[in-house]
Order: C-alpha cells, then structure tokens, then sequence
C-alpha cells in the first residue's frame, strides 16, 4: 500500500487523433506521447524543490535588506566629526549591499513593492552621495575629510540608514499580513 501522501499514478488516455493525455485529479495537460507520463511525474517530484527554492528567494531577499540596514548602523555609529569612527570600507560594502538589495526589489510590481525600490532608491542615492563627499573631502588619506565634511558625511549616511529603516519596516509588515 502507497502513503497516503503520494500522489497516484497518473491515468493516460487516448483521443481520436491517437494523442496522449495524462490526467490528475482535477486538471489535464496535454503532452507528447513518449513524455507523458515520464514528464508529469517529474514535476510532481519537483514541486516541493520549487517551495524550498521561493523560500529560499525570500530568505535572500530579507538577508539583503536586513544586511543593508545592519551595514549602515554600523558605518553611521561613533561620534559624528571622527572620522577614525567611521570606516570608508564600511560605506563602500554598505553602497554594494543596499545596490544588491535594490535589484532584488526590482520585479515587484504591487504597491508595496514599489514603496519598497523608492526607499532603497533613496538609500543608494545617499549613501553614493555620501561616498563622492568622502572622496572630495580627503585630502590625506592618513588624515581622512575634515571635522565638517565628515558631518556631511555621516548625516547622508543617517538619511540612508531611515530609508533602509522604513524598507525593513515594510517588509515586515508584508510578511505578517501575508501570514493571516
């Protein structure tokens, strides 16, 4: 006897124009004759490789833009005109990071997902203006941008540290309305 969590194994019928059909419970697909049953199985085996794999897109998604927001915090802490608190590594990883995430966003196309690509917009957009300051400011590279410049600097990177704030929020508040 079969588990009962197994499908049966499909049933082939013959039309008049001797073309093969496999049929399931609830749905027929029409399919070439010497792949009928071979193909329909194979899907069937697969479809719980394809669950894992969209939530494995999902998981690779989040890691991004949780990964972007965490990037941020870390560049954006320390005091504010130091710029031995705030490494130029940090930001240039946190702009490559926040781009990545940026383009995952960029096949939604519902409402949220749109609130989604402006607020990484907006986070790419200040942490690459926050970069071109930096790379205009240094002078030395041993003694980093000025006092002013590096406030520059650090207030565009807070700028994009809210943008990734609110796209983190909203992802959030997607998936627990996608769970009810």
């Amino acid at each position: 006897p079969r588990p009962h969590h197994e499908q049966p194994e499909p049933e082939v019928h013959r039309d008049g124009a001797d073309r093969i059909f496999c049929a399931s419970q609830k749905r027929r697909r029409r399919i070439a004759r010497s792949r009928c049953c071979v193909v329909y199985g194979i899907l069937e085996r697969l479809r719980p490789l394809r669950e894992r794999l969209m939530n494995l897109e999902r998981v690779v998604f989040g890691f991004f833009i949780l990964l972007a927001l965490t990037l941020n915090v870390v560049f954006v802490i320390g005091e504010i005109d130091n710029f031995r608190h705030h490494s130029v590594w940090v930001l240039t990883i946190a702009i490559l990071v926040s781009v990545i995430a940026t383009a995952l966003k960029l096949g939604d196309r519902t409402q949220v997902g749109a609130l989604l690509l402006a607020s990484s917009l907006v986070a790419d957009v200040l942490l690459i203006a926050a970069r071109v300051v930096w790379v205009v400011a240094e002078e030395d590279p041993d003694v980093g941008p000025a006092g002013q410049a590096m406030v520059s600097i650090v207030s565009l990177a807070v700028g994009a540290l809210v943008a990734n704030i609110v796209s983190t929020v909203i992802l959030i508040g997607e998936t627990l309305m996608s769970r009810r």
